[in-house]
């Protein structure tokens, strides 16, 4: 695959391609990375197919379509939702693959599916362009201030043209390895986010159940040996109950949940961890919180103590008496007794000897 970037990496277009690069999808996420970007002097060509005022306040050039942005720009990031919008951006009637344009790097920070991933790569590879998988782990106010990590995977020549660049955007950028690579570190880097913050709601709730001081038992925790990044950034969002505005929103997280579900069971491994988060995560959204942080899941694991509460309570109310017998055995059945007929013959008892 590097044998198709020489025209790319040559020293005639670098400088072209260090001040000029094209950024399709400007939300969240992608606006604050086209701010970087253009702060550092960098142009920036740029498509949303909603209102891009943020984008041209910034310094930013608007464009009409993902075509011309591609026939303009030698480098292209592109920052979108899902796999259908990232196929529209790439192979749709105004997409990349419209044009005739070749010897392009396109950067992806978007989490898809991995097939789907493998699959653009081919396309691009296809019309003379190189796809470079690079996910981001962190949050729109992480990549505000240069801290998020970019997971880059590919082909080693595109990562070095374009490495500058992303060192812009971030001080944590990775090269993983061949294409693929970024996207199964992200989706590991999400598992352990989603279990994180579900054993950090569990402990926020023993803590306020068992009478804690929980501030106090946060601290605690947070910096014993048991503290964690989630519990120290959400822990003071449990408590407070400040769930919205949310930097971060759970439903965003559900579908990515499905997609390391598949990657694991893909792998042999069956995770009781995960499938545990997972059902506490879509507990949460269907409490309402769907638009708040992971914080929020301390509510799936305060409804869940809250009935196991009740359901042990109205046990112990109705429960039998207990069976005495030996540990661990089980209680034999009662069997009926069986009554003699008054019409039968009753049965001398024999004496015995004296």
């Amino acid at each position: 695959m590097s044998s198709e970037l020489p025209k790319f990496a040559s020293a005639d277009r670098s400088a072209d391609a260090m001040t000029r690069v094209g950024m399709v999808g400007i939300g969240r996420m992608g606006l604050p990375i086209a701010r970087h970007l253009l702060r550092a002097g960098v142009q920036v060509l740029g498509y949303k197919r909603s209102s891009a005022d943020d984008f041209l306040a910034a310094g930013g050039q608007i464009q009409v379509s993902p075509a011309e942005v591609f026939a303009q720009a030698p480098i292209v990031f592109t920052c979108l939702p899902d796999d259908a919008a990232l196929d529209a951006v790439v192979d749709g009637p105004n997409g990349f693959l419209s044009t005739k344009a070749r010897d392009r790097i396109v950067v992806d920070f978007s989490t898809t599916r991995l097939a789907a991933r493998l699959k653009l790569g081919e396309k691009l590879r296809g019309s003379g362009s190189t796809l470079l998988d690079c996910p981001i782990s962190g949050i729109p106010v992480v990549v505000e201030h240069r801290k998020a990590v970019f997971l880059a995977s590919g082909d080693r020549p595109a990562f070095d043209a374009v490495e500058s660049l992303l060192r812009i955007v971030s001080e944590n950028v990775y090269y993983l390895g061949p294409l693929g690579s970024g996207t199964k570190a992200k989706y590991i880097a999400n598992y352990l986010l989603t279990v994180h913050v579900a054993a950090a709601a569990e402990a926020m709730a023993l803590a306020q159940r068992s009478g804690l001081d929980v501030p106090q038992a946060l601290t605690c925790f947070s910096q014993g040996a048991g503290g964690s990044f989630q519990l120290t950034q959400r822990g003071p969002r449990m408590i407070s109950g400040s769930y919205r505005p949310a930097p971060a929103v759970l439903g965003d997280l559900v579908r990515d949940l499905g997609f390391i579900e598949e990657f694991a069971a893909s792998l042999g491994l069956q995770s009781t961890f995960l499938a545990t988060a997972t059902s506490l995560v879509e507990q949460t959204i269907e409490l309402g919180f769907g638009d708040g942080d992971p914080a929020a899941v301390l509510e799936a694991v305060r409804a869940r103590m809250d009935a196991s509460t009740t359901a042990n309570a109205a046990g112990r109310a109705g429960a039998p008496r207990p069976v005495l017998g030996k540990p661990g055995s089980r209680p034999r059945a009662k069997q009926p007794v069986k009554r003699r007929s008054s019409s039968a013959p009753k049965r001398k008892r024999k004496r015995g000897k004296p």
